[in-house]
């Protein structure tokens, strides 16, 4: 185990903080996707994040593309207003620094709605996507029709495997990940970039991380694979879904059977935000989310 940082002394996120950071995150059992361990791992490249303690609460902090640093929530007991105060504090003292906090949740929105001196607001591309574990699994009912007959065309088309990954499976897996980039061009797409950055980063950490996985093989050649883990104690978090969409049904496939092989004690599904891409927002949207997980801005009036 890594030592602890003390605020205002910030740390960058290492693999070795594993165990100090997911105790409190777990401690907190959140509800918005960013907040695993391995979310935040897998994203360090791009946000640059890092943290440290500040009394009862977990301070973590992120570069934006202008190279402003700014803050995520922090992360303990009730009340923190002290601890947002003094965190948005100490960033308007920076000279990178941006004094707000993103992808809040609604609980401490809700914390700090009778303070005066926030402004709140949502920011819709953030918001996570929820869905009853047993639709993901059963796909029952006229909604999730056209769900069946996706499934159903990859079952009766293809002659296939889906395994659980394990250690074994990871050079596979990053073998398919660089294969799916350059199928989708994704040099072409900064943001495609970065995800695939991030995947590697899940994949060489995959055991440290505790992550679950799968794959599924057609004609002895892996075609797809995910990965995921529990958010909290009735949630699952889905981080990666990456498929060849050349074999009709693949991605229904891969969605159900990993959710009824590895998550079906869950209540739920959290398969993540859709960052504003409307493609990517039908996809979400057509599986009939329980819910919406809402984030929010804070700023100092």
């Amino acid at each position: 185990m890594n030592q602890v940082s003390l605020f205002p002394h910030f740390k960058p996120l290492e693999i070795g903080d594993r165990e100090t950071v997911h105790t409190i995150l777990w401690q907190y059992q959140p509800e918005t996707s960013e907040l695993t361990f391995s979310n935040l791992y897998m994203w360090r490249k791009k946000y640059h994040y890092r943290w440290a303690v500040f009394e009862n609460w977990l301070l973590l902090i992120a570069t934006d593309e202008n190279g402003k640093n700014y803050a995520l929530e922090p992360i303990g007991p009730p009340s923190r207003k002290k601890a947002v105060l003094q965190l948005l504090n100490w960033l308007s003292k920076q000279p990178s620094g941006k004094p707000e906090i993103n992808r809040a949740d609604k609980c401490i929105v809700n914390e700090l709605q009778s303070e005066g001196n926030f402004l709140t607001e949502p920011i819709r591309e953030h918001f996570d996507y929820l869905y009853h574990t047993i639709d993901l699994v059963n796909l029952s009912g006229r909604e999730f029709h056209a769900k069946r007959n996706h499934l159903n065309r990859f079952l009766r088309n293809y002659r296939f495997d889906y395994q659980p990954i394990t250690d074994s499976h990871i050079p596979q897996c990053i073998e398919f990940s660089a294969r799916w980039y350059r199928i989708y061009h994704c040099k072409e797409d900064p943001s495609l970039r970065e995800e695939f950055v991030a995947i590697n980063e899940a994949l060489t950490q995959f055991s440290r991380l505790h992550l679950s996985g799968a794959a599924i093989y057609i004609n002895g050649r892996m075609e797809a694979f995910t990965l995921g883990e529990l958010l909290n104690d009735n949630t699952a978090v889905i981080h990666v879904e990456k498929a060849d969409s050349e074999f009709n049904g693949i991605y229904a496939a891969i969605n159900q059977m990993f959710c009824a092989g590895s998550f079906k004690n869950t209540t739920f599904i959290n398969r993540e935000q859709d960052l504003g891409n409307e493609g990517l927002r039908k996809a979400k949207l057509s599986y009939h989310p329980a819910g919406i997980v809402e984030k929010f801005k804070i700023k100092m009036l």
